[in-house]
């Protein structure tokens, strides 16, 4: 279906505990100088799987009696580093694994993020050469550190408060 009009709705589909974690490292001692800062998105595998069964999720969506009876159709972008990936030695055997890639790649190039980072300084026992804390918010070998409570969040929370307005 070439659809010429406006309309439309976007899925936002997304993983409401990913595994991969980031890093943020002081690169200078003058605090007007920023962090680096990696969020390392989609590193660990379960993020990917996560993330292709919450795609697989919308299409079925997408599929259903409702959403049909207004026209609803998915429309995979066409990303030339994607395309060219999953064009190399296909052949009709191949064409579900190529999806798959493709829907992979889709993600690895287009997934965003929901801009709720939380937890960046880790919670953890004596010895543990990246924690900041111990369980009881007391800081481990560091010295001169002004933080503030909310940077050690042992979960992240499920829903995103901004889903209830």
């Amino acid at each position: 279906m070439d659809n010429q009009s406006a309309a439309g709705f976007m899925f936002m589909a997304l993983c409401l505990h990913p595994k991969s974690r980031g890093r943020i490292d002081i690169v200078s001692s003058d605090p007007r100088h920023p962090p680096s800062i990696n969020p390392d998105y989609l590193r660990h595998p379960y993020d990917m799987t996560c993330m292709r069964d919450a795609y697989k999720f919308a299409v079925r969506m997408v599929r259903t009696n409702a959403f049909q009876s207004l026209g609803a159709s998915v429309h995979l972008p066409r990303f030339p580093e994607c395309l060219v990936r999953t064009s190399q030695g296909g052949g009709v055997d191949d064409a579900r694994a190529l999806y798959q890639e493709y829907v992979s790649c889709i993600i690895r190039v287009a997934a965003i993020s929901g801009h709720h980072p939380l937890g960046t300084a880790r919670i953890g026992r004596r010895g543990d050469p990246l924690a900041v804390v111990d369980p009881q918010l007391k800081k481990l070998g560091v010295t001169n550190l002004n933080w503030r409570a909310r940077r050690f969040v042992p979960l992240q929370q499920t829903v995103r408060r901004s889903s209830s307005y």
